[in-house]
């Protein structure tokens, strides 16, 4: 079964890497590359799961609200990392011109 785009990042999972390990536990998984949600099921050494994984992969639907929240998250992460390489960089520069003022330079 041929797997579609996934709805959060578009992209297709590799059926060759489906597998994924929650809990020291290994489970036949159809995942891609993003923070969407995947689709696990059991695992066995053979792909009987295989089936079941990618139609339930390909009846997904996007949902608008948990896409804004991923995105409002995200977004809210990397401000709030940004505000604190902010303050970093403040820091450090008041303490480079207290040094240079030990050195009689007006900074």
């Amino acid at each position: 079964m041929k797997l579609k785009p996934c709805p959060f990042c578009g992209s297709v999972p590799d059926p060759e890497r489906c597998f994924k390990f929650v809990d020291g536990h290994k489970w036949g998984a159809v995942v891609c590359c993003c923070e969407g949600p995947d689709v696990r099921t059991h695992y066995s050494d053979g792909r009987e799961w295989w089936a079941e994984a990618a139609e339930a992969w390909n009846t997904r639907v996007l949902d608008t609200e948990d896409v804004r929240a991923s995105v409002e998250r995200t977004f809210e992460s990397r401000i709030d990392e940004m505000k604190a390489s902010n303050r970093i960089l403040i820091e450090e520069n008041q303490e480079l011109r207290n040094q240079l003022r030990g050195f009689g330079v007006d900074a």
